[in-house]
């Protein structure tokens, strides 16, 4: 067909834009087109149709039906593709769900977009104690490429919008509402899931508010490659079962695999998750790749029983393995009353520039690892900051956790550690800051293995600065303050698992006590380390190296051997031990064989060394060179 002329050449006139018409609406020999077709529904008589319905059969793939402003049946399938249902506003197009547990509008077509409507679920209508099932949708999807685009679904029952095997579903800038919102009291009633994806491949959930049910969006059994993102998924308060304490609580987002292969690598991106009755996040048993950054939490556990977390990593065992995580700049906040723990239990898990704030938990950390099963894990530059402790690694870990650059600023005084280490691994603790008046920093239990490396951390605490109770770690250039008069020390080496530590390069300084090796620890090795003033060392057991720097003095010589002047009683009033040896000795060191403390008291000689113990009847065996 001939063009028609384009005066003056501007793109944008009269003729370019006829002709550009022209060519959409006509064939290359100049005959029309079978154009998609615009089809009108209004309750009043005014449009094509009365009801949904009779559009429905009269579509073809590609119409547009119009709904005017007005109420409508629903209970209507979808089968024609490519079709658009489009109403003329959200709040005043509304679809009515049947009395049954029939979905308000079943989609069985590819490439259909629902928009600009509500749905009203009429959950008073529904019967009690129906199942939990996804046929109870508001909009159930069963074929690929659906959008539904700024709708309103309000109060339906058990389902907002599902899909099941219906990949590449766009949910975008919905209202997905249901009542149970209530932040004070739990809701009764069945509240399932406001968005819900089954064995999909490429969803996308962008943008929508999602509040009021017991799940608020839900990856399961298959769904991959999918995103959820901007979400506002609030005030989730509701039950899966009729009665709430039954046990039907959920999480307000999960991703959950179980055993079906291929499930994951979905991405979390940017949402407000704020109110559940278990945990905000949930990365369930068979996750793999998926990825959850950038989202804010509050409010986990509203109604439970301390189980919930903000956020939950969890591995299911040889056929439900989780694995390849990453949870990373999340902010996460908490307070006096909300409980539970971050918890993380999986492979290859990468928890890094989070912040977690204001959680002051009973006897628990903000962040707890643990499990044989748990391995690969990586945790670098979080932010801790008002917590009773920040991070636990628990439970035999199959090997070394990083933790890297990470910021702990102001515990609560409960007497939890910062970094408490109760399993093995071999684990990395390096380049860290930890500072509170009130807290422990880092703490090495008896349960947990030998070799760490812990390196270049700084820890200004109000109670002990570092802990040690195992061997064969390296612990060096780490800048240690205890800052309290109380009683712990700033470094500590104690207990009988404690030998062959190497500490090298460390400033120790304690407001009572700097250093204490004692309690059956044996063949440690402190050299080059520098003490500060204004405090005292206890340096017990014949077979502890020392040679540390203090005050400009000269280094000892760390191949001098310890000679025993053996048991000796001492009491409040100083005491001097004639040792004979014929020589000042450059070091004394005092092992208790009793309760209670034992220290010299004035400058040895060459004859005598001077000794006070804090009470009467005081036992120790001391040791010189």
């Amino acid at each position: 067909m001939a063009r028609l002329p384009t005066p003056g050449g501007d793109s944008g006139n009269w003729g370019t834009i006829l002709n550009e018409f022209l060519e959409v609406s006509h064939q290359s020999d100049g005959t029309l087109k079978n154009l998609p077709s615009h089809l009108v529904v209004a309750t009043d008589g005014t449009g094509d149709y009365e009801t949904i319905s009779e559009a429905l059969a009269a579509v073809s793939s590609g119409d547009t039906i119009f709904i005017k402003n007005g109420t409508y049946a629903g209970g209507f399938n979808i089968q024609v593709a490519g079709i658009t249902l489009a109403g003329e506003s959200r709040d005043n197009v509304i679809i009515q769900s049947p009395e049954d547990t029939t979905p308000a509008i079943r989609i069985s077509a590819a490439h259909v977009t629902i928009r600009d409507l509500k749905v009203d679920g009429r959950r008073d209508l529904k019967g009690p104690g129906q199942t939990d099932t996804n046929s109870h949708s508001g909009i159930r999807i069963q074929s690929e490429y659906a959008t539904i685009q700024n709708v309103w679904l309000f109060e339906t029952y058990g389902y907002g919008i599902s899909g099941n095997a219906a990949h590449y579903g766009k949910i975008l800038n919905c209202l997905v509402e249901n009542r149970a919102t209530n932040g004070d009291d739990p809701v009764s009633g069945f509240f399932a899931y406001g968005v819900y994806a089954q064995g999909t491949r490429g969803w996308r959930v962008i943008g929508n508010t999602i509040t009021g049910w017991s799940q608020g969006i839900g990856f399961w059994w298959g769904t991959h490659e999918s995103i959820a993102a901007f979400n506002h998924v609030i005030n989730n308060f509701g039950y899966i079962t009729e009665s709430p304490g039954s046990g039907g609580t959920r999480s307000a987002i999960e991703d959950y695999g179980a055993s079906e292969a291929g499930h994951g690598n979905n991405l979390w991106l940017g949402n407000l998750v704020d109110g559940s009755t278990s945990c905000c996040f949930e990365i369930a048993q068979g996750v793999k790749g998926s990825q959850v950054v950038g989202n804010v939490i509050r409010n986990w556990n509203k109604f439970g029983d301390n189980t919930g977390s903000p956020f939950q990593i969890v591995d299911g065992g040889e056929t439900q393995r989780t694995s390849d995580i990453t949870f990373r700049d999340n902010r996460i906040y908490g307070s006096d009353a909300v409980g539970g723990s971050a918890y993380v239990k999986g492979r290859n898990v990468q928890i890094s520039g989070n912040y977690f704030i204001d959680m002051p938990l009973v006897s628990t950390c903000a962040l707890v690892c643990e499990g044989a099963i748990t391995s690969g894990l990586h945790i670098e530059g979080n932010h801790f900051f008002n917590v009773s402790g920040a991070i636990r690694l628990d439970g035999g870990i199959a090997d070394g956790a990083q933790i890297l650059n990470n910021t702990v600023n102001q515990q609560s005084a409960d007497g939890l550690a910062a970094f408490e280490i109760r399993s093995g691994g071999v684990h990395n603790i390096s380049n860290n800051t930890i500072i509170s008046d009130k807290g422990r920093g880092i703490a090495v239990t008896s349960a947990a293995g030998d070799h760490h490396r812990l390196q270049g951390n700084t820890i200004i605490t109000g109670q002990f600065a570092m802990a040690i109770n195992r061997g064969r770690n390296i612990i060096s250039n780490n800048y240690m303050v205890q800052t309290s008069s109380n009683s712990l020390n700033a470094f500590a080496l104690t207990g009988a698992d404690c030998v062959g530590n190497v500490c090298r390069g460390n400033f120790i300084s304690g407001a009572v006590r700097r250093l204490a090796i004692g309690g059956g620890a044996e063949y440690n090795l402190i050299e080059d380390s520098y003490f500060g003033d204004g405090a005292d060392n206890l340096v017990g057991g014949p077979n502890n190296r020392t040679d540390w720097r203090h005050d400009n003095a000269s280094s000892i010589a760390v191949s001098a051997a310890f000679k025993s002047l053996g048991g000796q009683t001492v009491g409040t009033s100083q005491v001097t031990v004639a040792h004979g040896i014929g020589y000042t000795p450059s070091q004394v060191t005092v092992t208790m064989t009793s309760d209670g403390r034992v220290w010299k008291s004035a400058a040895s000689d060459d004859t005598n060394i001077y000794l006070t113990a804090d009470a009467a009847d005081r036992t120790a065996e001391v040791f010189v060179r």
